[in-house]
């Protein structure tokens, strides 16, 4: 038994053959917020595309998505 938090790709399922069987039993949600400061520097809306480069470490300052200078991380 495993858990997952995505849809299981080919080659995971290939791992296992034919005794693999997924059983879906939720979907996950993802909720962004920002700091009042961060908003009031000019971030109001992020794509998804953005978020991404934030999480991959693609981004390294608010300036970068339109915000004022600071960095993302210390």
């Amino acid at each position: 038994m495993a858990m997952a938090s995505r849809e299981v790709r080919m080659e995971g399922v290939e791992v296992y053959g034919d005794s693999f069987e997924p059983f879906p039993i939720a979907i996950d949600a993802v909720a962004i917020a920002i700091s009042s400061d961060v908003y009031e520097g000019g971030i109001k809306n992020l794509s998804r595309r953005q978020l991404l480069s934030m999480h991959n470490g693609d981004v390294d300052s608010w300036n970068e998505l339109g915000g004022q200078t600071c960095l993302l991380r210390p």
